[in-house]
């Protein structure tokens, strides 16, 4: 399996694949020294993590290296259309949010299941096993992930994936039109360039508590679950019509 993201226990950082990869690249003694034995999951922070500088450069866990039993990332992913169905079926809507809440709890540092949950609306839906509903033999699967602020490729279009990141969010409302837009940017740098317009329904804003609401912009932590099409715009827009598949924390950095 390949990962994208580790926590550093030397520098006490999550690192992205792209981050690793400048240092191994550009700074090698730093590197040996600082972050080639000390990656694990940044998830459990248990299984520890390699990296592999191939064409497209991955994290990998090392041989008999394990996951704790409730990390989600020792799952392999659901394949775009295996996705579309797990998605479609209204009974999956709350392991939908905790697949979130980990992505989210994975970069506030916390313990499992100890980030704060923007939409705090409680779901009728039960979320025992039994009742969930996947492909036949892809129970233990998650959704795929992707960092907002990383380039795209193809196979990052036209699919549901829980986009995430931490950003610079501002609230913008026109009146003419019905839906409320958040536009998410880069946190602390000069780069002020829009990385993703979200369409908010006025449903999902409602459920929104008043502090995600006001000031109308501030740093924070974001994960959503949407699909994005191509436009070839230099940002990405996205949808979000149900309340639980939106999650954020304020930041202070």
């Amino acid at each position: 399996m390949k990962f994208k993201d580790a926590y550093c226990t030397k520098l006490n950082t999550l690192f992205f694949i792209d981050e690793i990869t400048r240092y191994y690249r550009t700074d090698k003694q730093f590197y040996k020294d600082n972050i080639e034995k000390n990656l694990i999951c940044p998830e459990c922070k248990q299984a520890q993590l390699a990296y592999n500088n191939a064409a497209t450069p991955y994290l990998s866990a090392y041989p008999k290296s394990e996951h704790a039993e409730w990390c989600s990332l020792k799952q392999d992913e659901l394949d775009p259309i295996q996705t579309d169905t797990f998605i479609r079926n209204p009974k999956n809507k709350e392991q939908i949010s905790r697949q979130l809440e980990s992505v989210l709890t994975m970069m506030l540092d916390t313990v499992p299941h100890a980030s704060t949950k923007a939409i705090p609306k409680k779901s009728k839906i039960s979320s025992s096993s039994s009742e969930l509903v996947t492909p036949t033999k892809q129970l233990r699967k998650r959704i795929a992930r992707k960092r907002i602020d990383l380039p795209f490729t193809e196979e990052d279009f036209n699919c549901y994936k829980l986009f995430y990141g931490s950003v610079r969010l501002q609230w913008e409302k026109e009146d003419d039109i019905e839906d409320y837009k958040i536009l998410l940017r880069r946190q602390n740098t000069s780069d002020k360039r829009l990385l993703c317009r979200l369409w908010i329904s006025p449903k999902v804003y409602y459920y929104l508590p008043i502090e995600f609401k006001s000031p109308k912009e501030f740093n924070c932590n974001i994960v959503f679950l949407a699909k994005i099409k191509n436009k070839g715009k230099t940002y990405k827009d996205a949808r979000i019509k149900i309340s639980q598949y939106l999650s954020l924390t304020k930041t202070n950095s």
